[in-house]
């Protein structure tokens, strides 16, 4: 029988990956328990299984490793089989020290969508995310969310123009086509905004906004309504991997385009609450205010946009630079857990990717 957890546990479980080298005295002062009742719950987490053995985290370059490698593997095919034998040539390589299944089989793709301001500037729509939502519940968000089966269908073919834009580390083809059509159904679903279709659709598109969150594909929607989307106006603007020590994992992929002319941003009123236009420069005062919660991937993504003067500018930005891959790490810094970006002197990769700080508290 699995052992339930409460609060306390699960703490305690935080602060063991924090630093299992912590005397019991140190860990119950940090949850509030006696030092024998912690001593209690840590054996018995030990015991259940829960937690399976306690292990050094070594300084690669000191211990002589000085070049960490991160590599991206995606399988053609995710049926169970072709799975085990991905699994058994990994652990079969002894260069390989850790590998994780990002979000099982799901990728989530957002859409950061802007428009010129007059007088200089862009604005960029932000969702508040319902407060009954799992993950990120309250958090204002980029429009976007999981790749689904019907995102690689085929019959989409028929209804897209152009290729995807080639991510730094190139997707399979029929990966690539399917990112980019979550990206485009996924922003349609939760603002009511369908990029790469021509200013001719937009009187039809409330209708088709129905119909596809009754569960109607959206290769039959357009096919019906005769619209092509442009794939080509999605331009990959940076990649997130949620940190290790998070229990929810994503590889999400953020792509930049400018809104469509002739449509209505409006919320859904289900994933989504309430639908802002903001300036970056906005958004992260107010986020710094306390009047808006800005996931760490959106506030810094929104720092990287900041200084655009259009969106002309913007879309020359992403073009211009490949997408960077960024997976911070979680650490416990003097007391304070902090997360660490690229060019953090703890973090594996030294070269600075993003603008702004390399470390803040978590």
């Amino acid at each position: 029988m699995a052992l339930r957890l409460d609060e306390i546990d699960a703490q305690l479980l935080n602060e063991l990956q924090v630093d299992a080298d912590r005397s019991n005295l140190e860990l119950a002062r940090l949850v509030g328990l006696s030092p024998a009742a912690t001593l209690h719950r840590v054996r018995r987490l030990k015991r259940s299984g829960v937690v399976r053995n306690i292990a050094a985290r070594l300084d690669p370059a000191e211990a002589g490793f000085p070049l960490q490698v991160y590599v991206s593997a995606t399988l053609a095919r995710h049926e169970p089989r072709a799975s085990a034998a991905f699994e058994r040539a990994v652990r079969a390589m002894p260069q390989v020290i850790a590998a994780d299944w990002v979000a099982g089989e799901i990728d989530v793709m957002l859409l950061i969508v802007a428009r010129d301001v007059a007088g200089g500037g862009i604005e960029v729509v932000l969702t508040e995310r319902h407060a009954n939502m799992r993950f990120m519940a309250g958090a204002y968000v980029f429009p976007g969310g999981a790749v689904q089966d019907d995102d690689y269908a085929t019959e989409l073919a028929a209804q897209l123009d152009g290729a995807p834009l080639d991510w730094p580390h190139p997707l399979d083809p029929r990966h690539a086509w399917a990112h980019a059509v979550a990206a485009l159904r996924e922003t349609f679903e939760e603002v009511g905004l369908l990029l790469g279709a021509p200013a001719s659709a937009a009187a039809q598109l409330p209708v088709l906004r129905t119909k596809l969150g009754a569960g109607r594909p959206l290769s039959a929607l357009l096919a019906e309504a005769g619209i092509r989307l442009d794939l080509r106006q999605l331009v990959p603007f940076v990649q997130w991997i949620t940190p290790r020590a998070q229990p929810i994992r994503f590889d999400t992929r953020f792509y930049v385009s400018a809104a469509p002319s002739g449509q209505i941003a409006e919320h859904d009123g289900r994933e989504c609450v309430a639908l802002i236009w903001r300036s970056p420069q906005a958004a992260l005062a107010d986020a710094e205010a306390g009047r808006i919660t800005l996931p760490p991937p959106t506030r810094r993504s929104l720092a990287e946009i900041e200084g655009a003067v259009s969106v002309a500018a913007l879309l020359e930005q992403a073009r211009s630079r490949p997408a960077p891959h960024v997976e911070p790490i979680i650490r416990e810094i003097d007391g304070t857990r902090m997360i660490l970006y690229p060019g953090d002197p703890d973090h594996p990769v030294r070269e600075r990717i993003l603008r702004g700080p390399v470390r803040q508290p978590f």
